[in-house]
């Protein structure tokens, strides 16, 4: 090859490699800022950045599927146009990513890690003594996910954790327990926690009432819907001396309507209870034993 010839190919050569380095530094470029894009707490579970899930094995393929099918020219900069197409597309794939089981196992792992850290909440009430309220807040319920096209991303109720529509009762008499134990001057403690998707609510409190604090250790737990408090009852039942045992052993279950049996133990006015309800309560005759 004579040396003109060769400067020449030398010279092709050098421009398409230079020109697939700045795509490739191009195609970098716009998968970084695609990333942060989708940080958005806007496009993750309830929109709270808790639940942004930046993990590369999700986001990555992500990204390959967003870009795939735009056909940009990387070897010069993006229009505006072409990068709002860019990140549409990523949003797009991201969402549909996280019902599938690679998105709703990254999820899990968030919610597990959220859970892990309740954000606490303390009031006091001047007095003789001084009343605390602790609030928990532990945001989604961990467990496995599921997703249908009903209610999205909802728990698995095939799980063993479940109790009819909500978590189970030796679940909760656990955390409850646990609570207790962190905070034994306060005289109520309430548990905020995000389960399920469903028509019956999505945010459930659980709130334990020390009652007669400090002179007793005796109590009672009540659970309400905070999303939709009209959509059921509220339930109650009686714990004895800071005994969560029966509860957490599954003897007893907190979804049951005690009021009445502990209304019949407070005033002898209240309506009579029924079989079930003694049976499914504890005796209340033992709330002053």
């Amino acid at each position: 090859m004579r040396p003109a010839a060769r400067r020449i190919g030398w010279s092709l050569a050098t421009g398409l490699m230079l020109a697939s380095c700045s795509a490739l530094a191009a195609d970098a470029d716009i998968r970084a800022l695609l990333r942060e894009h989708l940080r958005n707490p806007e496009y993750s579970l309830d929109r709270k950045p808790e639940y942004v899930v930046t993990d590369p094995a999700f986001i990555e393929p992500v990204l390959d599927q967003a870009l795939k099918y735009l056909r940009l020219d990387f070897t010069k900069p993006l229009s505006p146009a072409e990068f709002t197409r860019a990140k549409q597309n990523a949003v797009t794939y991201y969402r549909l990513g996280l019902q599938k089981p690679d998105g709703l196992k990254a999820l899990e792992a968030r919610i597990a890690a959220r859970f892990a850290k309740p954000v606490v909440t303390s009031r006091i009430t001047p007095g003789n003594p001084p009343k605390e309220a602790v609030e928990l807040d532990f945001g989604w319920m961990t467990g496995p996910l599921t997703y249908n096209t009903r209610y999205r991303i909802e728990h698995d109720r095939k799980s063993g954790d479940l109790e009819g529509w909500g978590p189970s009762t030796p679940v909760l008499a656990d955390l409850l327990q646990n609570a207790a134990r962190a905070y034994p001057k306060a005289e109520r403690i309430s548990l905020l926690i995000v389960f399920p998707r469903s028509r019956v609510g999505r945010e459930m409190r659980i709130t334990y009432v020390r009652s007669g604090f400090p002179k007793t250790r005796n109590g009672w737990v009540t659970l309400t819907s905070k999303t939709a408090p009209t959509t059921r009852p509220m339930y109650q039942v009686w714990v004895k001396d800071e005994d969560f045992s029966p509860y957490r052993d599954g003897r007893y279950s907190f979804y049951a309507d005690c009021a009445p049996t502990l209304s019949a133990a407070r005033t002898p006015q209240a309506p009579t209870t029924t079989p079930l309800q003694r049976k499914q309560c504890l005796n209340p005759a033992e709330r002053n034993g």
